[in-house]
């Protein structure tokens, strides 16, 4: 539906995709008490397998 009406209005169209890690906000709480090492690697970890589901990777 984007791409007809931006097509119709001779307009760009831009999409983008976001998401968030629930865990990582969990590990970052102030009891938690865990290394930043283990949370980067965590997060990269999470990163990978979520790049590997999409579609388009850039």
């Amino acid at each position: 539906m984007a791409g007809s009406l931006a097509l119709s209005e001779f307009a760009e169209l831009y999409i983008t995709h976001a998401w968030d890690d629930i865990g990582e906000k969990a590990m970052r709480h102030p009891f938690a008490d865990m290394p930043e090492e283990k949370i980067t690697t965590y997060v990269e970890e999470i990163r990978q397998r979520h790049k590997q589901r999409t579609w388009i990777n850039l």
